[in-house]
């Protein structure tokens, strides 16, 4: 009864008090301890069983099977299991189920996969944990491909099958997969599920299926506040922060009180200037007490006005921080970089230590930013020592931003050895090296690397194209440069982006391409057209071009008119015409 009533310390002086065990006793005691949660005292008392020599019943050992995984402890494990087919348990459906998922949440996949291939009898139960097991280990093909067959036998999925399997659907790659599993769950009538509508809207947002996982959202009858969060979090994931911050709205009308999972993904999409007022309103309402006590908040407050250009409130909220981890320092480090204030990242990152908090991966990348934004190489090179000292320097993310950092700082050769100690590379660590070749004037080996990257199984982004166009501008390969433009959208299947398109103006005016410079400038958003036609207004300069020059200044002036540097520019030009003259 105490158990039932999770009355644990109850529950145990009633056992304890007992004139003596009986398998039945002990049985009744270890599941009560597995309601209540208290798996160290369901641990004991299965360790006076095995020293007391009582027997087991099934369903007991399903209970010891779980406080096993739960505790992480692969020898009770491996000693359960083996009481178990010495009690002749193995066999029976409920009990094998139990196995393979006690080896799945260890980690023990190889047992995991022994036990359920060995099971004779499969029921949808077992179907569903092994897919699961899978999914948790991020084994989604082979999740996918047991769903699969699970629909091939005579058994019948349920809402927990098309769960587990939606699970391990996520990202482009698995589309195909979760349509098939919607697909069930049409069958079943069950999409109107709150937990089943929820994962559905979650597979279609990794899947970048913005308007199907929208749909999915609108189908369920009960949304829950789980549900609410899921579609919060998939706009701002899909870029569609206003389309989140009306999503956030609409759940408190419909009665919802935001959770610290609402306020975060609410906080996200205040991601710019633009929102800042949004984000002040959500802040009024999160307490002062809660936004300095929980450290997920108050990081989310500090990454959005980071975001929104408010670094002082973003520092502010920081130091009221009660516990900070490495989360908030690494917030706080990145809202510096963001806003300029590259000479802070280090303040922050002597402070943490200071703390006694190590630096971990994700630091140690934000501190190198920062050294790199301001080609700081010898805070440069002490961090790299220190990485070298964490045993860091073969992590991916950490050698890019190595790369990264002594390319901004000129010394190729340090990044040229960096590159060619890392065991592994990523197609941002090859576009990291390929901008350091690029900005060091070695266009030659740049553009090298990049015909490489196919012979390595990389696929060039639109970061790598504009390092190669740079290296191309620099080095006046324009023909090659215009190639690379061209196969940008039209082999790679990328976006052209403005960076992309200030790249080639910059190519075809150091050239001396001016009307071709020109032509690609009308295409150019409003925004960045004065930075063109400054681009293109000191190709006037290099090439002795002074009526296009005045007529671009012109247009400088009435896109900016506080731009002072196209006059000077334009006064330079009438010089330069002067001395060829000799006037």
């Amino acid at each position: 009864m105490y158990g039932s009533c999770a009355c644990l310390q109850e529950a145990k002086e009633a056992f304890y008090n007992l004139p003596r065990f009986s398998t039945h006793s002990w049985n009744i005691f270890i599941r009560a301890c597995v309601k209540c949660g208290s798996f160290a005292d369901a641990m004991d008392a299965f360790s006076q069983m095995l020293m007391k020599e009582t027997d087991f019943l099934s369903s007991t050992m399903v209970c010891v099977f779980d406080v096993c995984s739960s505790v992480g402890d692969i020898v009770h494990s491996r000693l359960a299991h083996a009481i178990s087919i010495e009690m002749k348990f193995e066999g029976e459906v409920m009990v094998d189920t139990a196995i393979f998922k006690m080896y799945g949440g260890l980690s023990c996949l190889n047992e995991a996969w022994n036990v359920f291939n060995s099971m004779l009898h499969l029921d949808v139960i077992a179907w569903s944990s092994m897919i699961a097991v899978c999914a948790r280990h991020n084994h989604r093909r082979e999740a996918c491909e047991l769903y699969r067959q699970m629909q091939h036998t005579c058994i019948v999925s349920d809402s927990v099958a098309c769960l587990c399997a939606l699970s391990a659907c996520t990202g482009p790659d698995f589309l195909t997969q979760g349509k098939q599993i919607h697909v069930s769950v049409l069958e079943m009538g069950c999409d109107g599920d709150a937990e089943v509508g929820t994962s559905l809207v979650n597979m279609y947002g990794t899947c970048t299926k913005f308007n199907e996982s929208s749909s999915a959202f609108h189908r369920i009858l009960r949304k829950s506040l789980v549900t609410w969060n899921s579609m919060i979090t998939i706009c701002v994931l899909s870029g569609l922060n206003k389309e989140a911050l009306v999503v956030f709205s609409r759940m408190q009308l419909e009665g919802f009180l935001p959770d610290e999972g609402s306020y975060v993904s609410a906080l996200n999409a205040c991601s710019n200037p633009v929102s800042t007022k949004e984000g002040h309103r959500i802040h009024s309402t999160i307490s002062i007490n809660e936004s300095g006590s929980c450290t997920v908040l108050g990081t989310a407050l500090s990454k959005m006005y980071g975001k929104c250009g408010h670094l002082q409130d973003a520092i502010k909220v920081f130091n009221m921080l009660k516990a900070k981890d490495v989360v908030s320092w690494c917030t706080i480090m990145t809202a510096c970089t963001e806003n300029g204030f590259d000479h802070l990242v280090f303040s922050f990152f002597y402070s943490m230590q200071l703390t006694g908090s190590l630096p971990d991966a994700a630091v140690y990348v934000c501190a190198l930013d920062g050294c790199g934004n301001v080609a700081d190489i010898d805070k440069g090179r002490e961090l790299h020592t220190a990485i070298a000292e964490a045993k860091l320097e073969c992590n991916i993310p950490v050698g890019t931003a190595l790369i990264d950092m002594y390319g901004k700082c000129g010394s190729f050769h340090d990044a040229k050895r960096v590159f060619s100690l890392m065991p592994g590379c990523n197609m941002v660590t090859w576009s990291a090296i390929i901008a350091a070749y690029a900005h060091s004037g070695e266009a030659d080996e740049a553009i090298r690397l990049f015909q490489e990257m196919p012979c390595h199984d990389q696929v060039p982004n639109d970061v790598t194209f504009r390092s190669v166009l740079t290296a191309c501008s620099h080095s006046g390969q324009v023909y090659d440069g215009i190639h690379y433009f061209l196969s940008l959208c039209q082999e790679k299947g990328l976006l052209e982006t403005e960076e992309h398109q200030m790249s080639m103006i910059d190519l075809l005016s150091r050239a001396g391409h001016l009307d071709a410079a020109e032509i690609l400038i009308e295409s150019v958003a409003v925004q960045k057209k004065a930075l063109a036609w400054s681009c293109l207004l000191g190709a006037c300069k290099l090439h002795g071009d002074v009526e296009r020059g005045e007529r671009i200044a012109s247009e400088i002036y009435r896109l900016d008119p506080e731009n002072a540097a196209s006059l000077i520019t334009l006064l330079h030009l009438y010089g330069d015409a002067k001395e060829e003259t000799g006037a």
